[in-house]
């Protein structure tokens, strides 16, 4: 049958309960009211450890029984209730030899003597002590114990110097991997400025050659305009004179004057007219320079929003 060998914890301030105190006083053979003064027995059995080399152990049902590694021998009542039974049957008979003796003495007396009665290292039943296999199986045990405490401090040594390598050479790869990283950066970094001024060079050729097409487009467009009026105006003039002079030879010499005041007049007319076709021209001239300034700005504008667009990239 496989078993369990259990570690016995003793507790210094464990106090039985009464309801334990009195189950445990009837297991001795104590009854009541009769045999109250003997209580003390049953709190000493109650808290008495087990003596050496008496061990619990647990089958796999869970039942509990007691084995003494030196004798071989296995209980399934605690070793100390036969020697609390026969305790209370030694005191209770005692009492009854020295029933004149006063019961304060009497009781005194027998509190002290399951102190001596008990020595440590003794067992109660008077066991013969026999080295066996179980004493090897606990001494084995024992050395098991020892080597995992051993094995658990060297591992958990070696566990925490191989962490600390581990943080180091992370740190290590961390830091390189930052460089790395910072390199690649600036590297993408300077091909990207590289990338928008090439562009920018391009956009703004091909802006200023658009707009240097588009000025001498207004250019020739302004020039024609003026030539045309330029001709308007002299073929007006040139009707005017030939006009006047075919007027002027069918009309008798004495309105020559009237006439030629007239011509003087209409040629003043004409004169203001070309002033106002010159200041015409002037305005248009005023209104493409503006144009080209639009232009101008709506190119700056479209630059710094490739520029942008390329910086958010």
């Amino acid at each position: 049958m496989s078993s369990v060998i259990l570690n016995e914890e003793i507790d210094e301030d464990y106090e039985p309960k009464d309801d334990e105190l009195f189950e445990y006083a009837k297991f001795l053979g104590m009854a009541f009211p009769e045999d109250e003064e003997f209580l003390y027995i049953a709190r000493e059995g109650l808290k008495a450890p087990l003596p050496e080399p008496w061990k619990p152990c647990q089958t796999k049902t869970g039942d509990i029984y007691f084995f003494n590694f030196d004798s071989g021998e296995s209980v399934w009542e605690h070793p100390c209730d036969t020697y609390y039974k026969d305790l209370f049957i030694e005191a209770k008979n005692k009492k009854k030899t020295q029933s004149k003796k006063p019961p304060l003495q009497e009781s005194k007396d027998r509190q002290k003597k399951p102190v001596l009665g008990l020595p440590k290292s003794v067992s109660p039943l008077g066991f013969d002590k026999k080295r066996d296999i179980l004493t090897e199986f606990i001494q084995l045990e024992k050395e098991i114990k020892d080597n995992k405490a051993q094995l658990k401090e060297k591992l958990e040594s070696e566990l925490s110097a191989h962490m600390r390598d581990l943080n180091i050479q992370r740190d290590k790869e961390i830091k390189a991997y930052m460089d790395q990283l910072d390199k690649e950066s600036k590297k993408k970094v300077e091909g990207l400025s590289k990338d928008l001024e090439e562009l920018e060079s391009k956009e703004r050729m091909l802006f200023e050659y658009k707009l240097e097409e588009k000025l001498e487009e207004l250019r020739k467009s302004n020039e024609k305009v003026v030539e045309d009026e330029k001709r308007k105006m002299k073929d007006k003039i040139d009707r005017e004179i030939l006009l006047y002079e075919k007027e002027l030879g069918s009309k008798p010499g004495n309105s020559l004057e009237t006439e030629k005041k007239a011509f003087e007049a209409e040629k003043k007319l004409v004169l203001r007219q070309v002033d106002e076709h010159k200041d015409l021209y002037e305005k248009q001239k005023r209104a493409n320079l503006r144009l080209e300034e639009d232009l101008k700005e709506e190119f700056r504008r479209e630059e710094e929003k490739l520029k942008k667009d390329l910086q958010k990239k």
